[in-house]
């Protein structure tokens, strides 16, 4: 991996950029051999994900976006898609498909609504691709930040064999912008109140409920200490939860912390040297 054209930025397009590809309905059947943007239907709602195949390379990493404000993008919004490049395999780039159901959610962690989980059909798929390329399911590595960073963490646990790479996560959904939150809850839940949706859904809206579906997981946590809501709300009850030590960052077990700090908080995630040190750890797992 060198640093020429190295990423910048979280690398989050929405489909004004993308009319350019080769776009095709996906059938579980095949899959192309060059980039192209996919679609399918299945529970009411339409998926979208923008495959990016890297020859020679026995590794897939799925990746999941955040917050896609929709006064800058328009579904599908796919996050550091121009990273492809670095990644050590083919990658695939999921659209959340909440996204169409109002103009106004920027963001549902992929958590679906009242009667439909969305991480349950991109698993299936993603199995099928990895299937159709020769990937190993121990191959699979889920990729992404805060929103995202939680639907990479959950999609891992659908994959038991599956690793995943998170980066400034919230792991108890309830605990982040009440406003996010709240729209979320209101649109895609009936309204019902963040109690209830911890209550009635646990393992999609606090991974702390289910904290044997990650213990032993290779689990990349990338963590900016200046992003102290998440360091303290999110990073530290996740490791507890789970049993593992949040100040071992020379840990060689299967959960590697990759602390880092940088000014900015929350909206400042991995830089170029964290990514390096991602893709080693995956490399070395």
């Amino acid at each position: 991996m060198t640093e020429k054209n190295k990423p910048k930025g979280g690398g989050k397009v929405s489909i004004e950029r993308l009319s350019h590809l080769d776009q095709d309905v996906f059938d579980g059947t095949t899959i192309a051999p060059k980039n192209t943007l996919y679609s399918f239907e299945e529970g009411g709602q339409r998926f979208e994900f923008l495959w990016r195949p890297k020859r020679h390379k026995d590794r897939l990493f799925v990746l999941f976006s955040g917050d896609a404000p929709r006064q800058k993008f328009t579904p599908p919004v796919f996050q550091r898609w121009s990273w492809a490049k670095h990644f050590p395999g083919s990658c695939l780039f999921f659209s959340d498909p909440a996204l169409h159901i109002s103009e106004n959610i920027s963001l549902s962690w992929y958590s679906g609504t009242s009667n439909f989980d969305p991480l349950s059909s991109i698993s299936r798929t993603v199995l099928q691709i990895s299937e159709m390329i020769g990937v190993e399911k121990e191959r699979i590595f889920s990729y992404g930040s805060s929103g995202g960073g939680f639907a990479a963490l959950r999609f891992s646990s659908l994959i038991p064999e599956s690793g995943a790479v998170t980066i400034n996560p919230q792991i108890v959904i309830p605990k982040y912008l009440k406003k996010h939150v709240d729209l979320y809850l209101d649109t895609c839940f009936e309204g019902i109140s963040a109690d209830q949706a911890i209550s009635l859904y646990p393992d999609r809206f606090d991974l702390t409920k289910t904290p044997e579906l990650f213990r032993g997981k290779r689990i990349v946590f990338m963590q900016n200490t200046e992003d102290k809501h998440h360091y303290g709300e999110h990073f530290l009850p996740f490791c507890k939860a789970i049993g593992e030590d949040p100040e071992n960052i020379e840990a060689r077990g299967n959960f590697r912390p990759v602390i880092f700090s940088r000014a900015g908080g929350h909206a400042k995630a991995e830089g170029w040297d964290e990514f390096k040190t991602a893709m080693e750890i995956v490399e070395g797992y």
